[in-house]
């Protein structure tokens, strides 16, 4: 009787290990000049290491992160990503600076993410989505098209990072509003219709209302109430977090509306909580976060039948290492991201694997057993 509650027990934690893999968190972080010495907080050192340590703290599999420079001299999210790796190994990063000759106090778009969930495909600024003016002279969205890694397969989306212009004055109003229209006529059209995107970043306006303090008496919509008002196509999931009183925003288009978990945004004030001082010495905003979750999640009646595969060490270097306990394996493929078919061998039970020839990156296992064909995650170091 002991040992079956072990094994219910070992199955449901493998099963729960099942379901995080299925989720992901998105968040977003303006990071206050990020390694620029003459404005934000002054000891850029103690800012790189602070910020590296709430992204920690959150735990996000992809953050978008505003107002990072960067230069020949001093490559930002290069260091971050250092930081990162020595608080726990699996980070990588990108920025797309909009200027020619990038500077460390340019105020750019950047993202960090875990490659363990997450591939970069491609990035890019978005310069069809509204002029220069609008987006404050030239800090245009940057366009992150990523792939999620999940346990039915490889779930591509489209984030867009945005910072949009600043200020509570009307003209500085009438260029958000300008640019929100610009964009959402650009998503509307056939290049975006059908993608899973993920708006999110600095608003610097609410969804719901505005920051604009001179504005006429008859505006008091948000600049983004275009996006707000068609719920058909896109759903702001901070609209009412802290009360509607956020600019970091995120907005997701009707593609992603099921993976949605539901209330799960919130305004992540604990993860600054053991920085000191945070709003002097780090960033004057909090992290913003959201919950994404695919798969199926209602079967837990099933998970004596379903079989479970330990995987070993994943990252893995030269060697992998599958153990099923008694299922026996009777084929084992090792697939690129592109969908290719690598290798394909025959094991069974304990299964050990020589990768050492892959090239880095993530892969899947396709695994053909007495019960099935079932799939694996592992990432080639």
């Amino acid at each position: 009787m002991l040992q079956r509650k072990n094994i219910l027990l070992l199955a449901f934690l493998l099963f729960s290990l099942s379901l995080f893999s299925q989720q992901f968190k998105i968040a977003t972080l303006n990071c206050e000049w990020l390694s620029c010495l003459t404005n934000g907080p002054s000891n850029r050192a103690l800012q790189m290491n602070n910020i590296a340590q709430v992204i920690t703290n959150v735990d996000a599999d992809i953050i978008a992160l505003q107002e990072v420079g960067t230069s020949t001299s001093f490559a930002t999210i290069d260091e971050l990503v250092t930081i990162l790796n020595t608080l726990g190994s699996g980070w990588a990063g990108n920025i797309v600076p909009w200027a020619s000759n990038p500077s460390n106090c340019g105020q750019y778009q950047a993202v960090v993410y875990k490659t363990s969930k997450i591939q970069r495909v491609s990035s890019s600024l978005i310069t069809n989505g509204g002029s220069s003016q609008n987006w404050a002279s030239g800090r245009y969205p940057v366009r992150y098209d990523v792939n999620f890694f999940t346990n039915e397969g490889i779930v591509p989306v489209t984030l867009i990072n945005i910072h949009a212009k600043a200020y509570s004055d009307y003209g500085s109003y009438a260029r958000r509003a300008a640019a929100s229209q610009s964009l959402k006529q650009l998503l509307d059209g056939s290049a975006y219709r059908t993608r899973r995107i993920i708006l999110i970043g600095d608003y610097n306006d609410y969804l719901i209302g505005t920051i604009c303090r001179d504005c006429p008496p008859n505006v008091t919509d948000s600049p983004y109430k275009n996006f707000m008002d068609d719920t058909p196509n896109y759903r702001g999931l901070t609209q009412y977090v802290y009360n509607g009183r956020l600019i970091d925003n995120i907005i997701i288009s009707n593609e992603l509306f099921a993976n949605y978990v539901a209330n799960s945004a919130v305004r992540d004030v604990d993860s600054t909580s053991d920085i000191y001082n945070y709003l002097y010495t780090t960033s004057d905003h909090y992290p913003i976060t959201a919950l994404l979750r695919f798969g199926n999640y209602s079967d837990i009646d099933e998970i004596e039948e379903t079989p479970q595969f330990i995987i070993f060490p994943n990252p893995a270097t030269t060697e992998l290492t599958i153990n099923n306990g008694q299922l026996t394996i009777n084929n084992v493929e090792i697939i690129d991201i592109a969908g290719k078919t690598l290798t394909a061998n025959h094991y069974k039970l304990t299964t050990t694997i020589d990768v050492s020839s892959l090239a880095s990156g993530i892969y899947i296992l396709k695994i053909a057993t007495e019960k099935g064909i079932f799939t694996q995650k592992f990432v080639k170091r």
